[in-house]
């Protein structure tokens, strides 16, 4: 299957493009891929992108998923080391696009950091 990267390429549509699209859809915002990035980004690429959101059922108990939140944002080097989308985690990028309720142990890890009220 390598031959299909020989077709595979990324196309810039611009910020008004993006604007448009997030007007109608909230739970995308704004991304600029590097250039260099992938073979054959020569420039910079505006687009669109969707917050990754990490969702548990109402009854996953408060203290589980406080531990799971602040082990993820205290080990974010380890996980960007395992996947370079996770490059910039940390407590205030993981409440950017929160569009559904926040369950109460994210919440509570989240109030303790500083970074919801």
């Amino acid at each position: 299957m390598t031959f299909l990267s020989n077709f595979w390429g990324a196309v810039h549509i611009g910020q008004e493009a993006v604007d448009k699209l997030m007007a109608e859809k909230p739970w995308y915002h704004t991304v600029v891929i590097p250039a260099g990035t992938y073979d054959g980004c020569d420039e910079d690429i505006t687009t669109f992108a969707q917050y990754t959101a990490l969702c548990a059922r109402a009854d996953v108990p408060e203290e589980t998923v406080y531990n799971l939140v602040k082990t993820m944002m205290e080990n974010a080097d380890a996980l960007e080391a395992v996947h370079k989308n996770a490059a910039g985690t940390c407590p205030e990028r993981g409440i950017e696009g929160a569009l559904i309720p926040m369950h109460p142990g994210a919440e509570r890890y989240y109030k303790e950091v500083g970074v919801l009220d």
